[in-house]
């Protein structure tokens, strides 16, 4: 049938559509849902012949053939029309149709409003959309069987696609997702269905769209008393996100670590308290072979540095003080890993206490940063970030003026300090590139150089000279 032909099917089925005897109706919808089932579904000719409002009058018919009818009609057309469905006042009936008790019909509308979600993400939450599909997950309870676990899949896109939320989404948008999840049952029965979802793991698809739910959730803040919403997410989605590192699936990997990363970064929790901890799996990811993975990893280790001094001494027991100084004074390290390497250093002596920078420091943090910020030459904030820390450890390890004792690096061992005269401050060595010629504060300075910047240049160097890093 070519599209001429098609065009005439269309406009004689409209005309179908109007007839008043049910058996009639019942007919025609079965022929309209066939015709929008097949691989090439004629969904355009469908909306500008007007089927959908003639269609939308029996989705909650008492006929319940006709109704089923109508739903999956109606769900074939969303994914490519859904303005019109919009426009024709389904939303309202689709979102009733949720908890109907015929299974299909409600798998139909559930399909239908994850489609509209995607550009209607107001207009469903309004309509309440959120609470009826948790309602249904509240009924449904857990997936038994291939048939529940068909209907849970598209109950969670729809419930990511209701609360997702972008880096460019506003906070109107924000807001109307945190008025859905104001109250308690909701937020209870949401947190519930993202853990049940994330312990079925055959199923990647439900798994992934549990994993993007709580991006969301994390961006949202509504973890932190925002707006008055008490905590979502607890404790025990920590173990949960970190049973997915052996997943197969290298996209539940990423989607797992950056969930992790999400909720550090948001402080939503404090995630060295867990138990089990997911410290020592992200330190065994961030030797995975696959730089992206491993590169996440060491950032979210390096954003749980900045917790406080538990936090450090929890990373430090298993082992990340000398695997991060490792990867910084590694010259085969990457260059985005050897990035996270040093903010976990800056970050450890920016939080920590004095036995920690003790113990960074003799491991060779000092002469590690040292040479990264001198190839930092346009990363502003990364110069004043280390020279940060440098001063950091300067102010807490250094002896005062009249016992100052030069530490050294591990290429110069020394035995014993040697102690320095107070009359005269220590000359500020003048650092050489790679063929040995030196290098002026003038040339290392960005483009936008501020006084700022060379202060903290002439610092570097002069805080440089009391460790003796002459590189």
């Amino acid at each position: 049938m070519n599209r001429k032909e098609l065009a005439q099917r269309v406009r004689v089925m409209a005309r179908m559509l109007k007839a008043k005897a049910p058996r009639l109706l019942r007919k025609h919808m079965g022929e309209l849902e066939t015709m929008l089932s097949s691989p090439k579904a004629p969904v355009k000719e469908v909306a500008n012949a007007g089927l959908i409002p003639l269609v939308a009058k029996h989705l909650l018919s008492s006929d319940r053939k006709l109704a089923a009818s109508a739903v999956h009609a109606i769900a074939s057309i969303t994914y490519k029309c859904s303005t019109s469905v919009m426009k024709a006042g389904c939303v309202s009936k689709l979102v009733e149709l949720v908890c109907d008790e015929d299974g299909e019909i409600a798998r139909n509308a559930i399909f239908a409003l994850s489609n509209l979600a995607v550009d209607f993400q107001g207009q469903l939450l309004s309509n309440n959309a959120l609470k009826q599909i948790l309602w249904r997950l509240r009924q449904l309870g857990e997936p038994k069987n291939k048939k529940c676990w068909m209907l849970w899949a598209d109950a969670m896109r729809l419930i990511t696609n209701l609360v997702n939320i972008t880096d460019k989404d506003d906070n109107c948008t924000k807001d109307m997702v945190k008025k859905t999840l104001k109250h308690k049952g909701d937020r209870q029965e949401l947190i519930r269905v993202l853990k049940v979802s994330l312990r079925g793991k055959e199923q990647v698809d439900v798994v992934e769209d549990a994993l993007r739910g709580i991006l969301s959730l994390a961006k949202l803040h509504v973890c932190k008393h925002c707006a008055g919403i008490p905590k979502l997410l607890d404790m025990e989605i920590i173990p949960l996100l970190t049973s997915q590192f052996s997943h197969s699936c290298y996209k539940i990997k990423k989607l797992a670590v950056d969930c992790i990363q999400d909720v550090v970064y948001n402080s939503v929790l404090d995630v060295s308290k867990c138990r089990p901890s997911p410290i020592q799996p992200l330190k065994e990811l961030m030797h995975n072979p696959n730089q992206e993975l491993s590169t996440c990893a060491a950032l979210v280790l390096s954003n749980i540095a900045c917790e406080g001094e538990q936090a450090i001494e929890a990373l430090k027991a298993v082992g990340l003080f000398e695997a991060m100084v490792s990867l910084l004074l590694n010259p085969n390290t990457s260059q985005e890993l050897k990035t996270e390497a040093a903010w976990f250093v800056i970050n450890v002596c920016g939080s920590g206490a004095r036995r920690h920078l003790e113990e960074i420091v003799e491991l060779g943090a000092v002469h590690g940063l040292s040479r990264w910020v001198l190839k930092q030459q346009k990363d502003t904030k990364m110069v004043e970030e280390t020279v940060a820390a440098l001063r950091s450890v300067c102010d807490i390890l250094l002896p005062k003026p009249e016992q100052i004792a030069r530490f050294h690096s591990p290429a110069s061992p020394r035995q014993t300090p040697i102690t320095v005269p107070t009359v005269a401050p220590p000359a500020v060595p003048i650092p050489n590139d790679a063929n040995g010629s030196e290098i002026k504060l003038q040339n290392m300075l960005p483009e936008n150089d501020s006084l700022d910047l060379v202060s903290s240049y002439v610092g570097a160097a002069k805080i440089l000279a009391h460790f003796e890093v002459s590189d």
